[in-house]
């Protein structure tokens, strides 16, 4: 009885310590990927939403740590193939006279395109307060990150740390939801220790 009692005491203890790591794992994790990621092509899919209006738009974004980043528009066919560099925090439009909306979401100049680049600092920074989250069946991280008022809100796959979708609130409003394309039709992932490897 006391060989029971005990195995049961160290199973108990033993899975509380497995559950206390676990989301200091995740944190971990989270950090570790995005501070090795060189280079990622997402398709994703973004909803902007100003005060009269919402738009829409499908995209690629090609995220580069030591460069330039790209992002170029697959839908609205209106303006398709429009790409815009981020260099140096300021966004380039590369097309003649046909615009992507930019238009500021809140009072300190959040656009849809600046806060792409900023989700992933709050990635590779900010991976604190990580929550399990269980949806459909399946096991997914919670990480809400805040910075001037602006709450940057991301699930990610637990077998991967890659983005499911993302919400930007500015005064507890909703104003930016992205959906992030599933990883078989995401593009090639690169990171410091697998420079030329295909992760997704």
């Amino acid at each position: 009885m006391r060989r029971i009692a005990a195995g049961l005491f160290l199973c108990f203890v033993l899975s509380g310590c497995m559950l206390s790591r676990s989301v200091e794992t995740d944190e971990v994790g989270i950090r570790n990927f995005y501070e090795n990621l060189e280079e990622i092509e997402q398709k994703i899919t973004i909803s902007a939403e100003f005060p009269n209006y919402v738009s829409e738009y499908l995209i690629t974004y090609e995220y580069r740590k030591d460069g330039d980043h790209l992002l170029t528009v697959l839908e609205p066919e209106s303006i398709a193939g429009v790409t815009v560099t981020l260099r140096d925090g300021a966004a380039v439009l590369s097309v003649d006279e046909l615009q992507l909306e930019t238009g500021s979401l809140d009072k300190n100049g959040l656009t849809p395109i600046s806060a792409l680049p900023k989700l992933f600092d709050s990635w590779e920074t900010h991976p604190s307060g990580v929550e399990s989250v269980r949806e459909n069946g399946c096991d997914y991280l919670l990480l809400d990150y805040e910075d001037d008022a602006v709450l940057y809100r991301t699930v990610f796959s637990r077998e991967t740390y890659l983005p499911i979708r993302a919400e930007v609130f500015c005064d507890d409003e909703c104003v930016l939801r992205l959906q992030y394309a599933a990883e078989g039709e995401q593009s090639s992932v690169s990171t410091e220790s697998n420079l030329g490897g295909d992760l997704s």
